[in-house]
């Protein structure tokens, strides 16, 4: 039986990915893993080793959020303000206090369709970040930060391993849209 690995996340465009990279390059944090540019997103809810079956019935649902939640119907504006480290995994992120509440709301229903297909969904509050680089065993000193990212769209992504590294490829992906018949693509 096939699976894959999945997750939720919303996407950066590609502008805005450049000015990320450009701005962790100046800081040159020491001994850490960058994150690939392809690789930087905002993740809504990690999903694990998905079936087929789930992963439709996860499509399936969010569409139907998609379709019902008017207030999707928007860009989002961002601003990245702090940086954090999460200790264990030793992985420096990007944090956002001020996080637009229908997304939040998107990440736990994300969430909430996964638990009721069976699939382990960590029980703490959602906490959006981006992730920017592995190995890191310091949170380093940077002046204060206001990094904006615009989201126009989510995506449900599937994480392969490659002899290149990990790679992120958008299986299905919604836009925050006005007119429903530009909410798919």
């Amino acid at each position: 039986m096939s699976m894959k690995r999945l997750f939720f996340a919303l996407d950066i465009s590609p502008r805005d990915k450049n000015i990320l990279i450009h701005w962790r390059e100046q800081h040159q944090f020491l001994a850490v893993k960058p994150v690939s540019k392809d690789n930087l997103h905002i993740t809504l809810a990690f999903l694990g080793q998905i079936k087929k079956s789930a992963e439709t019935k996860l499509i399936n649902q969010a569409n139907e959020y998609v379709l019902n939640t008017p207030t999707l119907s928007q860009h989002y504006h961002l601003v990245a303000n702090e940086l954090g480290l999460f200790r264990k995994p030793q992985v420096l992120y990007l944090a956002f206090p001020q996080f637009p509440s229908e997304l939040t709301k998107l990440a736990n229903y994300l969430s909430a369709q996964a638990s009721k297909l069976g699939i382990f969904q960590e029980k703490r509050d959602f906490l959006p970040h981006l992730s920017i680089a592995r190995k890191a065993k310091l949170l380093p000193e940077v002046p204060s930060l206001a990094l904006p990212i615009n989201i126009s769209s989510f995506s449900l992504y599937a994480s392969q391993s490659t002899e290149r590294g990990v790679m992120y490829t958008p299986i299905k992906s919604w836009f925050f849209c006005t007119k429903i018949s530009d909410c798919f693509y």
